[in-house]
């Protein structure tokens, strides 16, 4: 997620001067990797913007405008920062990478850390029933806890991030045999086996979003709701402790 202080210090003013209401179509955010351009989207699609007026509150999100419930907002956000909770888990060892990385510093960093997550080799063989969805990126056998992480905090993202929780938290619970699945790659690990009956008030649910120094600690509004939908009818009900937390790049 480009950092809109960023972008304007890199195009400089004179440039910036070019872009009016009228030509904004015509303004584009490319994808550079290795020097080769990849995607690109609409300059007016990359605006994220939130704002109060005249009483109301407004958002402007990939290029349209929304008019957001006062009553409504102020639920989903209190509902979401009641659960945000402090950092406890060390940097990442650098600025840039690749989050299969971080998942494996981060297990190697608890005291009874296990690596769930499929993109990294040393754990691409962890996956559940046949579909071979993720359990998590993260086990903490010693707190109980399914940790779940993002690089970035873009939309698409979170909203990926907070799907795999849910779906994975309710299908431990539902299906003793997916239950199995995990608990004999927890045991292949040299962990311990989780108990059942499965009582998911044991567990807690994190959510990670790794982010830059000088990125705000906060998440667009839209991926608030998709938190509260997925934590609330979902992982709250099923009685999971659900919590948020960032993670900052040194």
């Amino acid at each position: 997620m480009p950092s809109m202080i960023d972008w304007k210090k890199e195009i400089g003013k004179d440039e910036r001067k070019k872009i009016t209401f009228e030509n904004l179509d015509s303004f584009k955010v490319h994808e550079i990797k290795e020097g080769d351009r990849e995607r690109s989207w609409p300059l007016y699609r990359c605006l994220s913007w939130e704002t109060f007026y005249n009483g109301h509150k407004y958002i402007l999100s990939e290029g349209s405008w929304y008019e957001i419930s006062i009553s409504f907002y102020d639920e989903v956000n209190g509902y979401f920062n009641a659960r945000v909770v402090a950092n406890t888990f060390p940097a990442p060892s650098k600025s840039k990478i690749k989050e299969s990385d971080y998942n494996k510093e981060l297990s190697e960093g608890l005291a009874q850390g296990h690596l769930f997550d499929l993109g990294h080799n040393d754990s691409r063989g962890r996956s559940l029933g046949k579909d071979r969805n993720e359990a998590c990126d993260v086990f903490d056998a010693s707190t109980n806890t399914f940790i779940h992480v993002k690089i970035g905090k873009s939309s698409s993202n979170l909203s990926h991030l907070f799907a795999q929780g849910g779906y994975s938290g309710i299908i431990l619970k539902q299906d003793e045999k997916i239950l199995d699945e995990f608990n004999q790659h927890l045991v292949a690990a040299n962990g311990v086996a989780i108990p059942k009956p499965y009582n998911a008030a044991n567990y807690t649910v994190l959510f990670v979003s790794v982010i830059g120094k000088r990125q705000k600690k906060d998440i667009p509004f839209f991926s608030k709701v998709t938190f509260y939908n997925i934590v609330r009818k979902s992982l709250d009900f099923g009685g999971y402790n659900c919590r948020f937390t960032y993670v900052v790049l040194p």
